[in-house]
């Protein structure tokens, strides 16, 4: 019987079923949750106990120690905090407003020289200087707001102001003794806000590097090539020359153009989405997100110039050796020659032509091998060749972005702590009261202490990884744009070659040693007058990258050496137009004029028949003076050579009076046998006259 009921019912079960139940029982009952309750009960409710004591103090120390847990100092970090995230927010590193502090100031339309770049760069950041100290004085007015008003609740409002003139008002030494802790608190809490205000400094550095890259980069990515020539002096030139430059160009930029565009497409930093075209019909939308990208185009950050630079005589003396300058000048006219042939397709008659001038010197065989040999080898140790010159170079580039960046890393370490804050000495330093009561020495000590950050730059900005590989790609990004230049400004190593060698053309020793004929005034004028057009269309103005590269200096640089050869050709050739003009004027005046006399005896008639002979057989040579004559005026008309006007005029005259020299010798020709006819009979009566005179002489 297990239960009674009070309804007489009754509850039963079987002695074993019972039996098994009590054994289950006591096994249960002997588990540790059972036997151990009492003692497990005191040791959890003096567990709690512990803990929430522990809670308890932890919570006081809080409240005394953490400053966002004091309404005061919540405050003041909150009005701290929204300063700096108006100078420059956490989130993007940008401020907001007038508020906001830059040290990098960019303008994605104009573009700079280095120089130029820094300048605009050190006025932006004297700026930011300013703004931040500002910044730092609102942020002293409200720490020492907030520090006054804390001591006024604590009750040590006289031992943090400025000493009273009264001793009566004066805190008692114990009253600052009791006042330590607070200043404590305050000293700490001036770190706080110097930790606060470090992290404004690093962001704001943080983020002008990152400015940079974005700046430069958003650059480099436009790769169009923005050329423009020098209409200055392409304006002078007929429409004809004008077509004929534009075609020369595409051809020698075709080469260039490919060369550089597939190291540019290698060097690009991102894939660029492809354009789709749509031939079937005009895309409006297409259309005016073009304009407004190209509306929104981003300039060329850096400006570089190309210059030529020529070794000056200090560097290769110049050596006045008439055989070298006469060998130097035989392989420029060898190599002129045959690039002419090549180019203009000169004829078969001129191209036979050899611009070589024999040797006129008394050298011996072993003598010329010899100053060959020291000639060569002075030439290839001393001669530096013409070669154009990037200015900057990619080292002053990166010395310029480096020295940028590295002034604003120094900042950090030129500003003073607030912790050290001479305006703030009333929270940052034992009390003036207490500091009386010092040593002299320790006095001065405090007075002399450095002020300076609590955190060093070096470690603020060397132990970032991010910032250091963001600073490494910005450096990058400018090498590979300065190899893009390097690569454009190989195009001008034909101008400089062509410098050079009318730097080693010496025309007075060519011309003394031989005299030119008019074919070799035609193939080197024609030469070098095609130098001068190619160097006149030149690009002097064209965007890689992010640099634009201006050439105008160089192509001024450049024009000067040619334009003095083509000029001393223009000078020599003229000189030796009006010498063989004069010279064949006066021969035909004199051969016309006794041509025209008529002989009156047989004494004339005679002298008359030597000179009709001598001039006869002389003409071929007259025609060949007057033809080359004619062949040089015809140079000078399709050079545009400045003819004197005498000289025009007495190639004018020159031309009728050849033709009446001409003239006149057929009709002596025609006339000589009847003249011979004519003076027969006289000869017969003069041979009579002379037979019979001899005769009386004989017999005298």
């Amino acid at each position: 019987i297990t239960s009674l009921f009070e309804k007489g019912g009754i509850e039963t079960i079987s002695v074993k079923d019972w039996l098994i139940e009590r054994s289950h029982f006591y096994r249960i009952y002997q588990l540790p949750v059972f036997i151990k309750f009492r003692s497990w009960k005191a040791f959890n409710v003096w567990k709690v106990n512990v803990r929430n004591l522990k809670m308890s103090n932890s919570r006081t120390i809080l409240l005394k120690q953490l400053f966002f847990a004091d309404d005061i100092f919540r405050h003041c970090l909150y009005h701290i905090r929204a300063l700096c995230e108006d100078a420059s927010c956490s989130n993007e590193g940008l401020g907001n407003g007038e508020n906001a502090i830059s040290f990098i100031k960019l303008d994605r339309m104009n573009s700079y020289s280095c120089e130029q770049f820094a300048e605009i760069q050190f006025e932006q950041r004297n700026y930011a200087l300013k703004q931040i100290c500002n910044l730092r004085y609102k942020i002293i007015q409200s720490v020492k707001e907030s520090c006054l008003e804390k001591a006024r609740a604590e009750g040590f409002e006289r031992v943090f102001t400025a000493e009273p003139a009264k001793s009566s008002e004066r805190p008692a030494f114990a009253e600052v003794v009791e006042s330590r802790p607070v200043l404590a608190r305050f000293i700490n809490f001036l770190r706080l806000v110097d930790y606060l205000f470090l992290e404004l400094i690093s962001r704001l550095v943080k983020t002008a590097v990152q400015q940079l890259f974005d700046h430069f980069k958003d650059s480099y990515m436009v790769t169009s090539t923005d050329a423009r020539r020098n209409e200055g002096l392409l304006s002078t030139l007929p429409l004809h020359a004008r077509v004929y430059l534009d075609k020369r160009l595409r051809i020698m930029q075709h080469d260039s153009e490919a060369a550089i565009k597939d190291f540019q497409d290698s060097g690009t930093i991102e894939n660029q989405p492809e354009k789709s075209t749509n031939n079937t019909g005009v895309d409006v939308d297409q259309i005016i997100k073009d304009i407004e990208e190209q509306m929104q185009k981003i300039a060329p950050v850096f400006i570089a110039n190309l210059i030529l630079d020529i070794p000056s005589e200090h560097e290769i003396p110049y050596r006045r050796s008439t055989k070298f300058k006469c060998r130097a000048f035989n392989r420029m006219c060898l190599a002129v020659r045959n690039a002419t042939i090549q180019q203009s397709h000169i004829s078969e008659d001129s191209g036979e032509m050899d611009c070589t001038f024999p040797d006129t010197t008394a050298f011996t065989e072993s003598e010329t091998e010899m100053e060959e040999s020291s000639e060569h080898s002075f030439r290839s140790e001393l001669k530096k060749p013409v070669q154009s010159v990037l200015i900057p170079t990619s080292e002053d580039l990166l010395a310029h972005i480096q020295n940028t960046v590295g002034v604003l890393e120094d900042t950090v370490a030129k500003l003073v702590a607030f912790v050290d804050e001479p305006r703030l000495s009333m929270f940052n330093s034992r009390s003036v009261y207490e500091l009386k009561l010092c040593d002299d020495r320790e006095l001065e000590t405090k007075r002399s202490k450095k002020k300076k950050l609590l955190i060093n730059p070096d470690i603020l900005f060397g132990q970032d990884p991010l910032y250091q590989n963001q600073l490494a790609k910005l450096l990058n990004l400018i090498s590979m744009a300065m190899v893009h230049v390097k690569q454009y400004s190989r195009t001008f190593e034909q101008f400089c070659a062509m410098v050079d060698q009318a730097m080693d053309l010496d025309l007075e020793v060519a011309m003394k040693l031989h005299e030119w004929t008019p074919q070799e005034f035609r193939i080197i004028l024609d030469v070098y007058t095609e130098h001068i057009m190619d160097i006149r269309n030149m690009t002097v103005e064209r965007r890689v990258r992010m640099i634009k590269v201006l050439s105008q200096q160089f192509q001024m640089n450049c024009l000067p050496y040619l334009e003095a050869v083509v000029n001393a050709l223009h000078a020599q050739m003229m000189n030796i137009a009006h010498k063989k003009n004069f010279r064949l004027m006066a021969v035909i005046t004199e051969a016309v004029q006794k041509l025209e006399r008529e002989p009156e005896t047989i004494d004339l008639f005679g002298e008359h028949l030597i000179f009709l002979t001598r001039i006869s057989a002389e003409m071929p040579m007259l025609e060949r003076d007057f033809a080359a004559v004619a062949q040089l005026y015809a140079i000078a008309k399709e050079f545009a050579v400045a003819v004197p006007p005498e000289d025009l005029a007495l190639y004018h005259i020159l031309i009728p009076n050849f033709q009446n020299l001409k003239s006149c010798l057929l009709y002596c020709e025609a006339m000589k046998d009847r003249n011979i006819s004519k003076f027969r009979a006289n000869l017969e009566d003069d041979m009579s006259n002379l037979y019979y005179e001899l005769l009386q002489l004989k017999y005298k």
